[in-house]
């Protein structure tokens, strides 16, 4: 059996109204917050009510707005900049992956960025890492407002730099403190929390079936799985589902922290480099071809997954996949997200393909050339 170290250095607060514990749990952070959130008027409300909470607790607060899907280093520079000035005692993350994601990379330019980001994505490249070496952390707390990305629970950021997506690991980059509030996400469009969704249930299935998975990992993807099979099937959503997708969101979040993630989600990053998907679409797009990957080489791990599933056969469960991304709209190839010859090409000849793990450079390409 493998032997694997893992930490759990995050505090979770899961619930139809946690956020009115908000100001209490962060007064042990100290007095002055960073707030990292998107300027789109859709956190308009939500942040009325943190700024309420975090006024009772006698929190000051300032905001850092530039936040963008797939965040660049240059905004993360500057997110640094105004986290120095700030003097915050903490970040307050409000939002999904992306905005969790450059709050956790914001910190780690303010302690180490001197280096440069080639220095970074060199040192902290190590996804089972376990050190607590990182000196002059600002610790961060996360607001999800998507059950889909699992950012809150991972060691990982990942930051567009020189327009290509690179992941940063360390295990003191999780947030300290996330609150998963159903209210948060009761009016988030259905499009987005499909495919949200459907990103929390890669990470479900890539950990289950990772060499590197355990029995605490696997189990978590099982239950993870079947949530998301359940419920991403739904047009609509109650709060109580909503806090079922919650909860499969971080036990999916929290097994990808452990069993890491396969061959789709280098793909998704390529291809999100270069066309402006979400990362779940980017995902969708290789999941077939990557599923037919696994069948034809009898993987071992994904049929018992498909055993633990209740499904009797890989064959069936590849069906029910491809049947749930029709469902949900993610049933798209590259050319559907606009790539042409020359983007399937950049995909195609990426130079970290030869050194991917899972597979060789050529079965890699062949479930690309099958994405196409």
């Amino acid at each position: 059996m493998l032997d694997r170290n893992f930490l759990l250095n995050s505090e979770l607060l899961l619930g139809h109204e946690v956020l009115g514990k908000l100001g209490e749990k962060c007064s042990s952070l100290g007095k002055r917050a960073l707030i990292i959130c998107s300027a789109d008027s859709h956190f308009t409300r939500l942040c009325g009510r943190v700024e309420e909470e975090l006024k009772k607790a006698s929190i000051d607060f300032q905001y850092f707005r530039d936040v963008k899907p797939n965040p660049e280093s240059d905004d993360i520079e500057k997110g640094a900049r105004v986290l120095k000035d700030s003097g915050a005692d903490f970040i307050l993350s409000i939002g999904g992956g992306s905005t969790i994601d450059t709050g956790k990379a914001v910190s780690l330019f303010l302690a180490l960025g001197s280096a440069g980001w080639d220095a970074l994505f060199s040192r902290y490249c190590d996804f089972s890492s376990t050190e607590r070496d990182l000196e002059g952390l600002v610790p961060s707390v996360a607001i999800a407002t998507t059950a889909g990305t699992g950012s809150h629970l991972t060691q990982a950021t990942v930051v567009t730099h020189n327009g290509e997506k690179k992941t940063l690991y360390h295990p003191q980059l999780k947030p300290v403190m996330s609150f998963l509030d159903s209210s948060t996400q009761a009016e988030m469009p259905l499009s987005l929390r499909r495919i949200t969704g459907f990103d929390a249930f890669t990470h479900a299935f890539e950990s289950y079936i990772s060499t590197t998975s355990n029995a605490l990992a696997r189990a978590l993807s099982v239950g993870a799985m079947k949530i998301f099979l359940q419920y991403l099937k739904q047009d609509e959503f109650s709060q109580d589902d909503i806090l079922e997708l919650i909860y499969g969101d971080s036990m999916a979040g929290l097994a990808l922290s452990i069993g890491g993630a396969g061959i789709p989600h280098p793909l998704s990053e390529f291809l999100g480099s270069i066309k402006p998907a979400p990362h779940g679409a980017c995902l969708a797009v290789f999941y077939p071809a990557y599923l037919e990957h696994l069948e034809n080489e009898q993987n071992e791990w994904f049929i018992k997954l498909c055993q633990e599933l209740g499904y009797d056969s890989t064959a069936s469960f590849i069906d029910a996949v491809n049947s749930l991304l029709k469902h949900i709209g993610l049933a798209k190839t590259m050319r559907d997200y606009g790539a042409g010859e020359e983007e399937k090409n950049f995909v195609l000849n990426h130079p970290a393909i030869p050194h991917l793990p899972w597979a060789s450079a050529s079965e890699i390409r062949s479930i690309i050339e099958r994405s196409y």
